[in-house]
């Protein structure tokens, strides 16, 4: 049996002055500025696609918890979660997921302040089911919002809890 390692790949993140300056808006003004990342990633070759449930069933405690909001789409293999909240806790909560040995392949696609309502403002993580297996692939190639975009494109034609 061949063995697989795990791979990490990261974009390149936004400029640090960046990033300093929403988390001081969040720490000392504050504030809560919304920050949006959206990631693909595998399951790993021995993670049971059982797993899925639990992970979920604790994400949406722990993101309630500190205000984050999102979905993750599920192909079988494959996923893509779009989160969205304070910027300290997405990045720690994206750092926690990369980590994660239930994913490989990790990469983010786009990241960086929300300017816009949420796009799941009732949701700490609605979970799609994409009953096409090839759906996920589109976001292969994408980038920056073009990312979201694909995504949001694809959500209608996923399988969503309630």
């Amino acid at each position: 049996m061949a063995l697989r390692l795990c791979r990490l790949i990261l974009r390149p993140k936004p400029a640090n002055a960046i990033v300093r300056k929403f988390w001081e808006a969040d720490v000392v003004g504050k504030q809560t500025t919304l920050y949006q990342l959206i990631y693909t990633s595998s399951l790993a070759p021995a993670t049971s696609v059982a797993h899925i449930a639990t992970i979920v069933r604790r994400s949406r405690t722990r993101n309630a918890e500190q205000g984050i909001t999102g979905t993750l789409v599920f192909d079988g293999q494959h996923f893509c979660q779009y989160l969205e909240g304070p910027v300290a806790d997405v990045s720690n909560l994206a750092k926690r997921i990369a980590a994660d040995i239930r994913h490989i392949d990790f990469v983010v696609r786009h990241e960086g302040p929300l300017d816009s309502p949420r796009r799941f403002p009732d949701k700490s993580l609605s979970y799609c089911l994409a009953t096409d297996e090839q759906a996920l692939g589109a976001l292969d190639t994408a980038w920056h919002e073009d990312a979201v975009s694909r995504l949001l494109r694809i959500l209608p034609e996923c399988e969503c809890e309630p």
